[in-house]
């Protein structure tokens, strides 16, 4: 078994920013590489982020004012990066498949295995005073190597290598009236009422390491049950979001989840009142979404095919699902695996945790909005 240690989450995001853009775009890589050349050898740290966040953002497109989306105001992204996580690439890819074969034109909305991530938390970095862009990368860099070191290794520097936290996937949610996000959803292997659709666990692909806490090292009986995928991961979020707020006045937010026609878990099941009520942290990975603007290219490709298309008799009319107008129809997915194990026990690994930075405005949760890491934790 392959063991990793959780050393510093502090990486030179340059060098990130570097290696992802070089494998996304030739273009990435030789302008990279003109203004490199063209750079005083001293340049700090701030001045190359920024120069390499002008790049990306004139290659990926700027616009956004008329974007109405709340999340669209946070300007990091914590996450587990899933690129390396080939036994879910290897279990969503039939999915998605299947999504394209009905409906070709859904080949936009897929998530590629190198954008796959399962989102933790949401900051909102240009809501502190007297700082810059590059301290408040740092902050949260340094809020999230420190919380890593208080939820899974006590607060003691480790130099053993630990057990990997596993999260298996069982079932399939959509979330938008429009039907516009698909998520693989975690199980938790320590509710014995979970479905997959309430709770997590593990695998062999994509989170953080952690003590075998049912050794005597620990000071744990052999008894006590070792703490799942899904609660290290719920109560790592707990811990950096308390951090960030109250010892930092940051804004944070969970990735949003309203997923259709299910019952949600809530903290407290005593209180009649929804509103009033907490909702719980569940980790989910989006693999399909629709991009910005779906609908409304689709309505302006029917209408020019409409006016310049002549309908031949015995010619079979496409449905509307077929053509796209329901987005990721369940009538795509849910038979065939929207009560299935995604990834079954032991689970996805959770290898390390980035902090994503917003590099185009707008966008809201969408992956190629947070298109490079700006600090990833080791591989």
């Amino acid at each position: 078994m392959a063991y990793l240690r959780v050393a510093s989450i502090l990486t030179c995001s340059i060098c990130c920013r570097n290696e992802w853009a070089s494998a996304f775009s030739s273009a990435v890589r030789s302008r990279t590489a003109t203004a490199t050349a063209n750079e005083p050898r001293h340049r700090d740290r701030t001045s190359l982020n920024a120069s390499n966040d002008e790049i990306l953002r004139g290659l990926l497109g700027g616009g956004g004012d008329d974007d109405q989306d709340p999340y669209s105001t946070y300007t990091h992204q914590i996450a587990v990066p899933l690129g390396d996580a080939t036994l879910l690439h290897e279990s969503l890819r039939p999915i998605q498949t299947s999504l394209v074969r009905d409906c070709p034109r859904l080949i936009r909305a897929c998530i590629m295995p190198a954008l796959l991530r399962l989102p933790l938390l949401y900051v909102d970095g240009a809501r502190l005073p007297g700082t810059s862009s590059d301290e408040v990368d740092t902050l949260i860099e340094k809020v999230v190597h420190e919380s890593i070191q208080s939820v899974v290794y006590g607060g003691q520097e480790k130099n053993e290598p630990a057990e990997p936290v596993m999260l298996p996937f069982c079932g399939l949610e959509l979330q938008g009236e429009d039907n516009s996000v698909l998520y693989a959803v975690g199980q938790n292997s320590n509710d014995e009422t979970s479905k997959g659709k309430q709770t997590l666990d593990g695998d062999e692909d994509g989170v953080i390491i952690v003590d075998d806490w049912t050794t005597t090292s620990t000071g744990i009986s052999e008894e006590t049950p070792q703490q799942s995928g899904w609660e290290t991961l719920e109560k790592l979020v707990d811990v950096i979001q308390d951090k960030l707020e109250k010892d930092h006045e940051l804004k944070t937010s969970w990735p949003l989840d309203e997923p259709q026609g299910e019952e949600l878990v809530y903290d407290d099941a005593s209180v009649d009142d929804i509103s009033a009520k907490q909702r719980k942290w569940r980790p989910r990975v989006p693999f399909v979404r629709l991009p910005k603007g779906f609908y409304q290219d689709l309505e302006a490709d029917l209408k020019h095919r409409k006016e310049n298309e002549q309908q031949q008799d015995g010619d079979e009319m496409q449905s509307m699902t077929d053509l796209g107008l329901d987005g990721i129809s369940p009538w795509f997915w849910y038979e065939a695996w929207g009560e299935e194990e995604i990834v079954p026990l032991p689970g996805v690994r959770m290898r390390s945790i980035a902090v994503f930075k917003r590099l185009t405005p707008g966008g809201g949760e969408a992956e190629e909005s947070f298109y490079v890491p700006n600090s990833v934790g080791p591989e």
